[in-house]
């Protein structure tokens, strides 16, 4: 017996979630999508990053939207020492110290409203009297473009700096501290400071997160893949407030 009834719309994985009618609580109803990718050879490759993003956007329909612009996505991944060494070479430094034990990677964002100038300046001081050296420095490497209107508003200024903890048997514990101290006396957000791992974020969808870094899309990127993928955090994260 042939079937009357309608067939069921089938909804794309890539397309944001917009029920037609609200949940009682969104708090009971939704979640956030997570990611995560594992190379069993654990040989570091910028495939997993490209993985990652074409994941995290068949799972649009987990994440929300803000003004019609995704809340929020990132990538936690390995620190990319190729793209760093190269860094480090150019600022006058022997480049194998990007594969040293004490070597540590910061991501800071800045809001538009602060001196970053300024906020560099004491962030050198106060890692400086730390102990920590730092090697390299990079300053803006996104493409603002790549944003939707929104987020374009309230993006901050990224600034990246690389360089060596005092001692390489405590560097996850120094580089906690100093991210608690940058945070507290600089008003900044520090998104990642470790030895490991870097953390890039956006309020978009992970198209726009793909985008809008210049190291995702550089095969330098090499991750072993052992990290996590992410989507819909606050979009306060991105503002910082």
């Amino acid at each position: 017996m042939k079937n009357s009834s309608p067939q069921r719309e089938r909804f794309s994985p890539e397309r944001a979630y917009r029920p037609l009618v609200s949940p009682p609580s969104v708090e009971d109803k939704d979640a956030c999508a997570i990611y995560a990718s594992v190379r069993r050879d654990a040989t570091p490759s910028h495939e997993p990053v490209e993985l990652a993003l074409s994941s995290l956007q068949k799972m649009l329909h987990r994440a929300g939207n803000v003004d019609g612009e995704g809340d929020g996505c990132g990538l936690l991944v390995d620190i990319p020492t190729k793209i760093w060494a190269e860094e480090v070479r150019q600022g006058g430094h022997n480049p194998s110290l990007a594969l040293d034990d004490a070597f540590a990677v910061g991501h800071v964002f800045v809001e538009r409203s602060q001196d970053l100038e300024k906020v560099r300046h004491g962030a050198r001081e106060l890692l400086g009297k730390a102990g920590f050296r730092i090697l390299a420095e990079r300053v803006g490497a996104v493409d603002s473009a790549a944003l939707g209107p929104t987020a374009r508003e309230e993006e901050p200024q990224f600034w990246q700096f690389a360089g060596l903890v005092p001692e390489a048997a405590d560097a996850d514990r120094a580089a906690f501290n100093l991210k608690v101290a940058l945070e507290e006396k600089l008003g900044v957000h520090v998104a990642s400071f470790s030895g490991h791992t870097c953390v890039y974020k956006v309020m978009g969808n992970p198209k726009v997160l793909g985008s809008y870094y210049v190291d995702l899309s550089d095969e330098r990127a090499e991750t072993i893949g052992k990290k996590r993928f992410y989507m819909g955090f606050s979009r306060q994260e991105f503002r910082f407030i």
